[in-house]
């Protein structure tokens, strides 16, 4: 048993010396995986086969998103035991590998143990899975696709991954369940129904007021969750016009920064209101390049006490969003945090529906 009571189990294929090299994207893995691997309880690994996918200093970026997650399972871990003392959350790491890899011993032990779990209704599972390969394993072993986050073999993918997996461990440890869509992104865009102040990327936009003082709804739980320090940083910045952007550090949150926005006021739609809506985004975005920033999240700005009608506002939303992904090449991922179901639902239409008409 581990300092936080999980026991280890890790599961190494055979190396079969007729495969393929290991590339540096999986020696990474391998490397932060033997100072990791105590809060990481399953780990099923397939000899990988991925080519040039990425460069050995990768290899911090990556063991940071690790460490992070596996704090998140720990701290988790803690809380459940806490409160109804049970089986603990476990994380499980697939690498696709050739087919001959999924006839070997590690492989089969691990299906074992698993099948095992599931016919004992003991225990809760998320799996990164690193590659199409390790998509078909972990279908075959019986785990949910709601359960299952699907990258490619490529560092960016896998640091990603791990975030997401971070922010579904938050989750599950404060709300008890996973969010809607928290695995599943198209074309850089992610669309969740959650609390954006437990979003892991670099960066959450505030639906802030002009002084930038804090207040109801996001804006005020995002204050409530960075800390007071917010309030006397965002004093010193001399308030905020409708349509533009501040930005602040993100003190106590997950993400390192906050970019602050001023949304209309819904006035029937004659003043403006959707010129300085879609102002919003686009200078969040802007302030976000300018910073470096590859990950950013958005609230449904507008659509709650400053009354923009829902479908409205996400319909400017969308088109901004997905008109920044296309012309900024640093940003591969914004998320849309909708804070209730019927926003949620309001945004999955507009972009269904979007997606069926570029289809056609």
């Amino acid at each position: 048993m581990t300092a936080g009571g999980l026991r280890q189990r890790v599961f190494l294929l055979e190396n079969n010396p007729k495969l393929e090299a290991y590339s540096n994207l999986t020696q990474a893995l391998e490397a932060m995986l033997s100072r990791q691997n105590d809060r990481f309880v399953q780990l099923a690994q397939t000899v990988a086969r991925f080519g040039a996918t990425s460069e050995t200093s990768g290899e911090s970026a990556l063991h940071d998103a690790l460490a992070k997650t596996a704090r998140a399972l720990d701290q988790l871990n803690s809380r459940r035991r806490e409160q109804s003392p049970g089986p603990p959350v476990e994380l499980v790491l697939l690498l696709s590998g050739q087919e001959t890899c999924q006839r070997s011993p590690g492989l089969q032990q691990a299906r074992e143990l698993l099948a095992d779990r599931c016919s004992r209704d003991q225990w809760q599972i998320l799996v990164l899975a690193v590659g199409a390969q390790a998509v078909e394993q972990a279908l075959d072993l019986g785990i949910s696709p709601e359960r299952i986050v699907a990258v490619r073999p490529d560092a960016r993918d896998v640091k990603r991954g791990m975030r997401w997996l971070e922010e579904a461990l938050i989750s599950l440890g404060t709300t008890g369940v996973l969010p809607d869509g928290w695995n599943r992104s198209v074309g850089g865009l992610r669309i969740l129904r959650g609390d954006i102040t437990h979003y892991t990327g670099e960066a959450i936009v505030n639906a802030a007021n002009n002084a930038l003082s804090g207040g109801g709804g996001v804006d005020g739980a995002i204050h409530q969750a960075a800390g007071p320090e917010l309030l006397v940083y965002t004093s010193k910045l001399g308030g905020c016009p409708t349509g533009e952007a501040r930005v602040s550090p993100g003190f106590h949150l997950p993400a390192d920064w906050i970019i602050h926005t001023v949304g209309p006021v819904w006035q029937g739609g004659e003043s403006a209101e959707p010129e300085l809506l879609a102002s919003c985004y686009r200078s969040c975005v802007a302030r976000a390049v300018e910073n470096g920033l590859s990950t950013l999240a958005f609230p449904s700005i507008s659509t709650g006490v400053y009354g923009y009608p829902t479908d409205q506002a996400a319909a400017i939303a969308l088109r901004e969003i997905h008109r920044a992904l296309a012309e900024q090449e640093r940003l591969t991922e914004i998320t849309v945090v909708c804070f209730n179901e019927a926003i949620y639902q309001t945004y999955l239409a507009l972009e269904n529906g979007a997606e069926l008409t570029q289809n056609e």
